[in-house]
């Protein structure tokens, strides 16, 4: 499906019975975090925090903390990587909203973001709350393409956010800008469709416009309106737009943090001055839980799908890059068809040369599926010999900044062994009768329960 709004997911996610609503007041610090990380450890619904304390706005999370989210989201229960792949780079102009329901309320002076804002504390020494779902929208001086990123971001006062800009778009946007003794105009957009949230975070060449490529991938275009006070264009559904500037030359320290790596970290952060903010009379906060499955999801479709069909320009033996869930992008699989005893290795190595964040990376044959663990693990267990397939990259080689160990496992079939290690399998043809009965049996067990109902009298 193509959603026109966060809410039109919501209700979506609500009619199959995929989102659950907590009426109980609940409080933003640490009990809302707890409550998203336990339903995404079951593979839980989506939630909806009517009554956070302190705060009028309601929240929901855990949105694409599910395979199944992330299916209806792209409208299809077979293969989501492959619908992606299919629209990305058809990228479908915005146009201009004849509806702008953010811009119900436009706010320039008295502005508030504590009280606005219902911002969650996720980790227990989390220096401080911190947003992690918005879109910043900034435009590149020269190509004039528009550029969208997620960061983390923190509420410092009434009119100030410090930003984590980890992107080097962004980053590069920022420096050209300060070179100038400029400021950066900027847009941030809370609360929006999730194909403009997938998108946002897609890797991108400097000049690509992004809101052209999320449009493709929602499968229309994205409905806009110009700021009030920068000249961009914000997404006229999104539930609140705060409108600023990144300061040239201002830098504050920020940490400890819960970040993406599942660990704490520390930086020094630009910051954002709010110069207004347009929202919804009613609008609601999106809450994301640093180190989750939400996270991964965003990972799946902004770093993995891209990195693989850069891989697969390189060689066509690669079938699946996957990027293994919670390593933050640093350890991969990657399932091929091998084409002789040493090709594994040579595209562990070009991963290691083309991905430089990589830290792991293990080649497997395209009979095993990367993303399914167990089948990876069994993989490692049958095909894999450390004195032969294990490869070891020191650091001190590295390139750049980047100064990790990395290791690459060649977990592939040896040459010789097709017979002795392959897989043990039913047969197609046992798998598509047993398919077959299963579906029978669905389809008449209401009838059953009935009957044994009538039965028994009830």
């Amino acid at each position: 499906m193509d959603y026109a709004d966060l809410r039109a997911f919501v209700e979506d996610l609500e009619e199959q019975g995929d989102l659950i609503r907590i009426g109980r007041r609940i409080s933003p610090r640490l009990e809302a975090a707890a409550v998203m990380r336990a339903l995404e450890e079951e593979d839980g619904p989506a939630v909806f925090f009517n009554r956070l304390t302190g705060h009028k706005a309601p929240a929901v999370g855990n949105l694409l903390s599910s395979p199944r989210r992330l299916e209806r989201v792209f409208g299809t229960d077979k293969d989501v990587r492959s619908s992606i792949i299919e629209r990305w780079g058809k990228g479908i102009k915005p146009r201009k909203a004849r509806a702008v329901p953010v811009h119900q309320v436009i706010k320039r002076k008295g502005i508030d973001l504590p009280s606005l804002l219902p911002v969650f504390t996720y980790y227990e020494r989390d220096a401080a709350p911190y947003m992690t779902s918005g879109v910043l929208i900034a435009r590149e001086p020269l190509s004039q393409a528009v550029n969208l990123g997620i960061y983390r971001l923190r509420i410092l006062n009434p009119v100030s956010l410090s930003i984590q800009i980890a992107s080097p778009r962004l980053a590069g946007m920022v420096a050209d800008a300060e070179a100038q003794g400029e400021a950066l105009p900027v847009a941030i957009a809370l609360g929006v469709d999730p194909g403009l949230f997938l998108g946002s975070v897609c890797q991108t060449e400097t000049g690509l416009d992004k809101l052209e490529l999320t449009g493709g991938l929602r499968n229309e275009p994205l409905e806009v309106v110009r700021g009030v006070t920068v000249d961009l264009p914000v997404p006229a559904r999104a539930e609140l737009i705060l409108e600023g500037r990144i300061l040239p030359g201002k830098r504050v320290a920020e940490g400890p943090q819960g970040d993406s790596p599942g660990v704490y970290t520390r930086s020094r952060n630009h910051l954002i001055q709010i110069l207004a903010v347009t929202r919804r009379e009613r609008y609601w906060y999106h809450a994301l839980l640093p180190w989750s499955r939400d996270e991964d999801a965003l990972r799946t479709i902004g770093y993995e799908i891209p990195m693989q069909m850069r891989l697969h320009g390189h060689d066509s033996a690669v079938r699946v890059f996957h990027l293994m869930p919670g390593t933050c992008g640093t350890h991969a699989v990657i399932s091929m068809k091998k084409r002789d005893a040493k090709h594994a290795r040579d595209l562990i190595e070009l991963s290691f040369r083309l991905f430089p964040e990589l830290k792991h990376v293990v080649a497997v044959d395209d009979d095993v599926d990367p993303t399914d663990q167990r089948m990876v693990s069994w993989a490692l267990s049958v095909r894999f010999q450390a004195s032969r397939d294990l490869m070891t990259f020191s650091g001190k080689q590295n390139r750049g900044d980047s100064l990790q160990d990395r290791i690459g496992m060649d977990a592939t079939m040896p040459k010789g062994s097709r017979r002795r290690l392959a897989r043990v399998e039913v047969g197609e043809k046992a798998r598509v009768k047993a398919l077959r009965s299963i579906k029978t049996h669905d389809r008449h067990r209401p009838n059953s329960d009935k009957r044994r109902r009538k039965k028994n009298g009830s």
